[in-house]
């Protein structure tokens, strides 16, 4: 589940990105937690969208979506998957200048 995760995660920067632009993965370890961030140079995603972007079936940026496809189930069930794993997934955003996502998993 956490790789489907994971590839949700890397398809929408991919797939939302701008063309020409750069898509970053990071992974850092503590002692507690992994913290997985994706970040690309894409549209970003509005500031009263990001309350809602990781609701089932929200599309932030209808004329996006229409032109890569989707259903707006992605970001939907990668919080499902990370929070059934004991974290969680956040986003930061800027329009014009790309988005960053962070996924947290408690290390056991």
């Amino acid at each position: 589940m956490l790789a489907t995760a994971v590839r949700h995660l890397l398809s929408n920067a991919l797939r939302f990105n701008r063309p020409g632009g750069r898509v970053r993965i990071g992974l850092e370890f503590s002692a507690r937690e992994a913290v997985l961030t994706v970040a690309d140079d894409g549209e970003g995603i509005p500031a009263a969208a990001l309350s809602r972007i990781f609701d089932p079936y929200y599309q932030a940026a209808d004329f996006l979506t229409r032109r890569v496809g989707g259903l707006g189930l992605g970001l939907a069930i990668v919080r499902r998957i990370f929070e059934g794993h004991g974290g969680g997934v956040g986003v930061t955003s800027r329009p014009g200048e790309g988005s960053t996502f962070t996924a947290v998993l408690p290390l056991s």
